[in-house]
């Protein structure tokens, strides 16, 4: 009265497809770019380089303030 049941070959596997490499990516993420173009381990400009893309968000945000400024203040015709 055992019946072998016949599971399809996909509910062989637990989920995960790690095994298989035809479906892995061979594209690096985002992370592995960006570590690839700014090493973490460097220093830029003698800053670690969390310190130094903080220093750079902040000189970015500074000039874009300035330019809505200025772009703003003389756009404004005088009363």
């Amino acid at each position: 009265m055992d019946k072998e049941v016949e599971v399809p070959e996909w509910e062989h596997t637990n989920g995960s497809n790690d095994a298989d490499p035809a479906t892995q990516s061979t594209k690096p993420s985002l992370k592995e770019r960006f570590d690839t173009a700014m090493p973490p381990h460097k220093k830029y400009l003698g800053m670690k380089r969390n310190i130094f893309l903080l220093a750079l968000l902040a000189v970015f945000l500074a000039l874009l303030a300035l330019i809505i400024g200025l772009a703003v203040g003389l756009t404004q015709k005088s009363k």
